[in-house]
């Protein structure tokens, strides 16, 4: 069997293993990208974020795409919507859109808030996510990685966590928190403060960008010689100082490794070989999250529904997410992805719940057909947090990367962590080119 001989294996193409494996390739290492067959070319509706946040002029992600060559004129073809999202609480219907201002008049106009408790509470809030997004940015790719974690779990004293929400918010904040951060209930600190300061100004969605987004991020892997490959059953183990992955035909054999992809898929193979570092076999099990898929015609929707909605109708069990798709080649149809705890006791002729019940026939569910093994390994790779220590110290290098290691912090948060592991590892493998 024929060994090829890499720097870096990434296995999963996710956008935090895309903008990892940018980075090192552009810093001149040889790096390749697997990914599953099936799972790539599943429809985007049904595998991208609920919402890519921070994407304002200034911001780290684009601060981090500048740096591996993606053009401001490539960065403006993503379309950008007025409201990033609503939330749909009993009685209520909250437009979240750009801006502090905005989003203030839209409170008040609710009577959630007063003018000058809005004010007040948005700027604490923008103050600290701002601070949560210069200390990411910040932190110093050659000190032990573990630290860079670890800044998201227990914020130093200088990071300004969220500011406890007033009560007439919390049905408000906790029902963006879970579509955000893939978590029941609002996570707290740096994360929670990240995630509403930046998707205000980062309403772009996967509709448009997320396909944009994988795109420009393969031509740069392709500018810089490195390997995009599809990826069926393999085998993993460290032997001799490298990381060694084996396939039907061929083995791979590399200095590191990037997991970008569910941990419980990557440990089982590397306990299938009899090897590997034991914190991929603990991975904890995903959470399952029901994913369903309609067909609409758009005049049978709500009138004034945005292209991301939350619908809150009462506790963590019944919030579910919709996200409204054009069809490429029908006009007037779109497709509507419906997720979360309360979509799967949706009934097909009443799918959109609290909105209003359409057994017209005009929006009529689909079926999704066998699932991808990533997808049934970890319906939307978010995971519990856990200690990773061991593996800091192993040789060869194997570090995790995307919402898995660290759960709550958004795409911005996956983006910044993807640049962080990656100048890492050029700092310790070794850089050939001068990355800018």
């Amino acid at each position: 069997m024929a060994t090829i001989r890499l720097d870096i294996i990434v296995v999963g193409s996710s956008l935090g293993g895309l903008v990892a494996g940018a980075y090192l390739a552009r810093a001149g290492l040889h790096v390749a990208v697997l990914e599953e067959e099936l799972h790539a070319s599943r429809p985007p509706l049904l595998r991208d974020p609920f919402l890519l946040s921070g994407l304002e002029i200034g911001s780290g992600v684009q601060r981090s795409l500048g740096e591996i060559g993606v053009s401001p004129s490539e960065l403006r073809k993503l379309r950008r919507y007025p409201v990033a999202l609503q939330v749909l609480l009993p009685g209520t219907r909250i437009d979240v859109p750009e801006g502090r201002a905005r989003l203030s008049r839209e409170l008040q106009a609710f009577g959630l808030l007063s003018a000058s408790e809005t004010a007040e509470w948005l700027e604490l809030v923008d103050s600290a996510g701002d601070a949560s997004r210069r200390q990411l940015w910040e932190s110093k790719p050659g000190t032990r990685l573990g630290r860079l974690l670890e800044l998201w779990r227990r914020p130093p004293p200088q990071i300004a966590s969220l500011p406890p929400a007033p009560k007439t918010l919390r049905g408000f904040i906790a029902a963006q928190m879970q579509v955000l951060s893939g978590q029941a209930g609002s996570p707290s600190g740096a994360a929670a403060a990240l995630l509403l300061r930046s998707v205000r100004d980062g309403g772009t969605l996967p509709a448009s960008a997320g396909k944009l987004f994988s795109d420009l991020l393969r031509q740069r892997l392709h500018t810089h010689d490195a390997e995009i490959r599809p990826l069926g059953e393999f085998s993993l183990a460290a032997q001799g100082g490298e990381i060694q992955l084996e396939l039907p035909n061929e083995r791979l054999s590399a200095r590191s490794l990037i997991v970008a992809a569910p941990r419980g898929l990557v440990g089982r193979a590397a306990a299938g070989s009899g090897s590997g570092p034991r914190w991929l076999r603990r991975a904890p099990q995903p959470r399952e999250i029901p994913v369903r898929l309609f067909r609409a015609e758009r005049e049978a929707l709500p009138g004034g529904l945005a292209r991301r909605a939350v619908v809150a109708p009462g506790g963590p069990e019944q919030t579910y997410w919709i996200a409204r798709h054009d069809d490429p080649d029908r006009p007037g149809i779109e497709w509507l992805a419906i997720a979360g705890p309360g979509a799967e006791k949706l009934p097909a002729n009443d799918p959109l719940g609290a909105l209003g019940p359409f057994s017209d026939g005009r929006v009529v569910a689909v079926d999704l057909g066998p699932s991808p093994k990533w997808d049934r390994d970890a319906s939307d790779l978010r995971f519990p947090a856990t200690r990773l220590p061991a593996w800091l110290k192993r040789k060869p290098p194997i570090v995790a990367v995307g919402p898995e290691v660290e759960p709550g912090t958004g795409f911005e948060g996956e983006v910044q962590r993807a640049r962080a592991v990656a100048l890492r590892l050029i700092d310790r493998l070794g850089v050939r080119r001068k990355l800018g």
